[in-house]
């Protein structure tokens, strides 16, 4: 059973080299074990996965604000920019503190 507690905030994982069926076995046996909620599989072929320290997320959201308060990006553009800067907006408001992080 999963302790409530440790779902937020929550580890992730990234293993490399993994093949479509690899990476979906992973998930099930992830779920069978009850040591995840669930999770996705990402296709390289359509999506890019990153993982990026507080530092950079905190430069992207700047050069993200920056580019909102331009007035330059057409409607749709400015929007998923917005969600963007949203995102790591909540993320470093709501991440946990570590004595590394201040």
């Amino acid at each position: 059973m999963i302790d409530e507690k440790l779902v937020w905030p929550y580890w992730s994982v990234d293993l490399p080299r993994l093949s479509e069926h690899s990476a979906r076995s992973s998930l099930a046996w992830a779920e069978s074990a009850r040591v995840s909620l669930g999770g996705i599989a990402v296709d390289p072929a359509s999506a890019c996965s990153v993982h990026l320290d507080d530092v950079t997320v905190e430069s992207l959201r700047q050069a993200l604000q920056v580019a909102l308060r331009s007035k330059s990006l057409p409607l749709e553009q400015s929007e998923i920019v917005r969600g963007l800067h949203d995102q790591l907006t909540s993320f470093l408001s709501g991440r946990p503190r570590t004595a590394d992080s201040g």
